[in-house]
């Protein structure tokens, strides 16, 4: 049918003739995993029954400019907002324990919002964010920064951390800016 070839072509489960798709009204959800969004955009708030945010999720969505990520998501995957040029702020609950590589690259963040409980950063995460003057507050539970992740050609990346937290010698050691908290 045509239902079970855009299962298959899009990567979606289909049992019994229907495809197994959770949808909030601007959210494409499958088992627990965002993988796609189709809103108008503005302030975004991740719905509820979304676990992970799978990867390219959001990529070049030119009309989210904020984003809330709540306290049932654990993994945001690479790419997932990569390219989302007008997204100006983030908040990530502590229940996300890993933002995989690339997953905030080339976006026009300027403001980052990592609740305690985050755990590892992957390289480039928060990579060449187009934003003069952006910040990135990393709570003292970050055990793992990648290669990279908060490389700038563009603007500058402030990075506020804990006294004597490993995102603080993470910083001293790439000369990124950073204001000890």
């Amino acid at each position: 049918s045509a239902a079970h070839s855009y299962a298959e072509k899009y990567g979606h489960a289909f049992i019994e003739g229907y495809l197994q798709e959770v949808s909030a009204p601007d959210f494409l959800i499958t088992d627990g995993i965002l993988t796609g969004y189709v809103g108008s955009g503005g302030d975004v708030i991740i719905p509820e029954n979304v676990t992970e945010i799978g990867s390219f999720a959001f990529n070049e969505n030119k009309q989210i400019s904020s984003l809330t990520i709540g306290n049932q998501v654990c993994i945001i995957h690479s790419y997932a907002f990569a390219n989302c040029n007008n997204l100006a702020s983030v908040k990530i609950s502590g229940n996300v324990k890993v933002i995989e590589d690339c997953a905030f690259q080339i976006s026009g963040l300027k403001q980052v919002e990592l609740e305690e409980g985050v755990e590892e950063i992957g390289a480039d995460a928060f990579g060449y964010l187009s934003a003069t003057g952006a910040t990135v507050h990393i709570p003292s539970s970050v055990r793992e920064i990648g290669v990279d992740a908060f490389y700038s050609n563009m603007g500058t990346t402030t990075l506020y951390v804990k006294v004597g937290s490993y995102a603080e010698t993470y910083a001293k050691e790439n000369n990124i800016p950073f204001v000890a908290e």
